[in-house]
């Protein structure tokens, strides 16, 4: 018995054994693994190579990231490939995958250069590539390609706008054999865009290629490297730049890549039915632009106002202010329009909280003013309120600039703004009093208090205190009860009445009110005015306290939907007409347009 045990225990642990065995030869683990190749050992300066980092085995890795590498341009080139497969071999199998990432190395310069280790973190192990190393070479350009950056003058200030030229000449390639010389246009689709480096003429560059459109290229002579005039086709590509800094003008680093043809070959590819010529061949030239020392001074500090804010250039201030006719401590939107040839989104509004001549009459908001660039101008808009019915104009407002073809600070101002102020509504205090004591006559000089009825402040110790006090009738505690909430209704509804949907004949009057005023009107202030009113009566709120986005929103509360885009519009033209000026007939114009965009918007049924 003892044997037989022994001898099934032997045969069930060789069975195990054997299992396991074959377990381990259908299926082999393969640990992870990394490793970094390169597409070329020797490349051209200018032109780029590809690195390849495969990610080999790992059920879970983190995404490499690939080092810097001074004198050459590192980028992405597109999304990781994936590959998997499964190879069984005498009932072994085998399972490989991999990840593989792409980055385009270009160098810039001559040299030897050289990736380090790259780390990637994968199955929860850090692990690294080997190191490796390539050359660059430079092709010969000899005279086939010169680039140049030129500039107007030799010092600018900062701030001070300048326009710089990127010039390129480029050698015709001429192929003796078929007697083809390439055009201007032939030649510039040769230069390497992706691979060259453009500097601050990179935005130029994309504007061009985004409306299809090349630059220019003539055929002009240049002296070779030897001196030897030759022809070579010219390119322009012109940007203006504003340092922010003193120094030397930025370019940042300019280099063209062209690829050059060494060949052209007769195609038989039915594309080509016409039987075109094909490049058999080129070759990577690169120039680096030269770039004419520009120097950028600071502006002066000696001389410097106090008001001063950065601006340089030549500028024009003006200001308009909406309503001109007011009661003291009403709002007036005041808008103020600058206009000049520097960096309008760098302008900074003057700073109106300081400015004693305003703020002696007017109450003026310390925050600073946000403004909006349109066109040629920026537009700063900020509401003032008049102290006092003594007020007749709002003061020039003054603007400063550093002026670079003067050297010189130049103060401009506005011109100063007359309105009228009325006295604010108020009831005087002896008003008040003289209400109240309107049943009693003055007492006349040295008289003693009468004890006729109470006193304010005194003790009453007449004998009218001893006399005896009927309770108000039933009807008259009535009557004061009912009274208070009747008169409080009454006014409410008033006040609803005029602020709510306003009288019925402001109302009424609004449409044909607002037409009048722009048919009679002069210019595109007034027809902005009469078209803000027109909301203002018909939503039934204080005329001359809207300005344009207020009165779009108003209309858009109200449930106005159709002509409010166009009325939007005609606002904002009516304020660009008065920042950039209008002919008389385009005012006639306006106002009629401005006629009809009202009648659209009174047919239409909402909250009026």
């Amino acid at each position: 018995m003892m044997r037989l045990f022994k001898s099934t225990f032997s045969m069930a642990a060789a069975l195990m054994i054997g299992a396991c065995l074959a377990a381990l030869q259908a299926s082999v683990v393969i640990a992870a693994e990394v490793e970094l190749s390169l597409s070329a050992r020797e490349a051209y300066v200018g032109m780029p190579v590809t690195a390849y980092l495969a990610v080999r085995n790992a059920e879970d890795h983190e995404p490499p990231t690939f080092p810097d590498i001074a004198g050459a341009d590192v980028q992405a080139a597109g999304v990781p490939s994936r590959q998997s497969q499964t190879v069984i071999v005498n009932g072994r199998a085998t399972y490989n995958s991999s990840v593989t990432y792409a980055w385009q190395i270009t160098p810039r310069r001559e040299g030897a250069f050289h990736i380090p280790a790259v780390t990637v973190k994968a199955d929860g192990q850090a692990l690294q590539t080997k190191p490796i190393e390539f050359v660059a070479n430079k092709s010969d350009t000899g005279d086939l390609l010169f680039a140049h950056v030129a500039g107007q003058r030799p010092y600018i200030y900062v701030g001070q706008p300048i326009t710089l030229t990127l010039k390129i000449w480029v050698k015709p390639y001429t192929d003796t054999e078929h007697s083809v010389r390439l055009s201007p246009s032939d030649m510039w689709s040769l230069v390497a865009g992706e691979q060259s480096r453009w500097g601050v003429f990179q935005k130029r560059l994309e504007e061009l290629a985004q409306s299809r459109r090349q630059p220019e290229g003539g055929e002009v002579l240049r002296a070779d490297e030897r001196g030897v005039q030759r022809s070579y086709y010219l390119y322009e590509i012109s940007t203006t730049v504003y340092p922010q800094k003193p120094g030397r003008v930025e370019t940042g680093d300019v280099q063209v890549v062209v690829a050059y043809p060494t060949g052209l070959a007769r195609t038989r590819d039915m594309f080509f039915s016409r039987g075109g010529l094909s490049l058999q061949g080129v070759r990577p030239i690169v120039a680096d632009a030269a770039v004419e020392p520009i120097e950028v001074k600071p502006v002066p500090t000696e001389g410097r106002p106090e008001d001063y804010r950065g601006a340089v250039g030549r500028y024009e201030v003006q200001a308009e202010a909406v309503p001109t006719k007011v009661q003291a401590g009403d709002p007036i939107t005041l808008h103020l329009t600058i206009r000049g040839d520097g960096p309008l989104d760098l302008v900074q509004a003057p700073l109106l909280a300081e400015l004693e001549t305003l703020t002696r009459d007017f109450k003026v908001p310390a925050e600073p003013l946000a403004g909006v660039v349109r066109d040629d101008v920026k537009i700063f808009t900020i509401s003032i309120r008049p102290q006092n019915e003594r007020v007749t104009k709002i003061p020039p407002i003054p603007f400063t600039f550093f002026d670079p073809s003067q050297e010189r600070f130049v103060t401009v101002k506005s011109q100063p703004i007359p309105i009228t102020v009325a006295p604010a509504d108020t009831l005087a205090l002896d008003s008040i009093v003289s209400a109240a004591g309107a049943a009693s006559s003055p007492r006349p000089e040295g008289a003693q208090p009468s004890h006729v009825g109470p006193t304010l402040y005194a003790n009453d110790t007449g004998p009218g205190l001893l006399v005896s006090q009927r309770p108000p009738s039933v009807w008259v505690v009535g009557l004061g009860l009912l009274v208070p909430p009747v008169v409080c209704g009454v006014l409410f509804l008033n006040r609803v009445r005029f602020r709510g949907d306003g009288s019925a004949s402001r109302v009424n009057r609004a449409a044909r009110n607002a037409k009048q005023a722009i048919k009679h009107a002069r210019d595109p202030s007034q027809v902005s005015t009469a078209l803000l009113g027109y909301v203002a009566d018909r939503t039934g709120l204080p005329p001359g306290t809207l300005t344009r986005e207020e009165a779009v929103a108003t209309l858009r509360e109200h449930g106005a939907q159709i002509g409010v885009e166009e009325f939007d519009r005609l606002l904002a033209r009516c304020e660009q007409a008065c920042y950039g000026g209008l002919a008389t007939e385009d005012t006639a114009q306006l106002s009629a347009t401005s006629r009809a965009c009202i009648d659209q918007l009174h047919r239409r049924s909402w909250k009026g």
